[in-house]
């Protein structure tokens, strides 16, 4: 339940109102591209059963683009899904990670350690290298216990 003396954090906005700055970055490339292609607003709204004022949004980063519409973006457009995040400014970068950190801290969620990630990844990679299945198994017996045992610990 919020209080009224807590603002709703919203990952669209600022907390100036003004849009995410990563929202505006992709639309800058959406605009860019569309140009390269040479469409218009227009005709890039009809091809995806938009109105030209939603593309004018996504342009300006007033509205999000979802994820099904960048699909369908990258789709239409024949560019790779990393054309709309390259050259992010690191300054825009580093302002995002910010609000999520101080996201995680206002909602008490544990930020997960990249470290982890990659570790659990190079896991998975050596485990999938084990030719022997006898011995995956049991490697895979062996961590399985370990995970249980810690998590039964605490």
């Amino acid at each position: 339940m919020n209080t009224p003396d807590k603002k709703k954090h919203n990952r669209a906005r600022q907390q100036d109102g003004t849009p995410n700055p990563i929202d505006i970055h992709i639309g800058d490339r959406m605009r860019l591209c569309r140009c390269l292609r040479g469409l218009s607003q227009e005709k890039l709204a009809q091809q995806m059963g938009l109105t030209f004022q939603q593309i004018q949004k996504y342009e300006k980063g007033l509205n999000r683009v979802s994820a099904s519409r960048l699909w369908d973006l990258c789709q239409l457009l024949q560019v790779d899904m990393n054309y709309f995040f390259e050259d992010i400014p690191q300054e825009v970068i580093r302002q995002n990670q910010e609000r999520l950190l101080i996201t995680e801290i206002e909602n008490e969620i544990p930020p997960t350690p990249r470290e982890r990630t990659s570790e659990a990844q190079e896991l998975l990679c050596n485990y999938l290298k084990i030719s022997n299945h006898k011995v995956a198994e049991n490697i895979f017996q062996l961590v399985k216990s370990i995970a249980t045992i810690h998590t039964s610990a605490h």
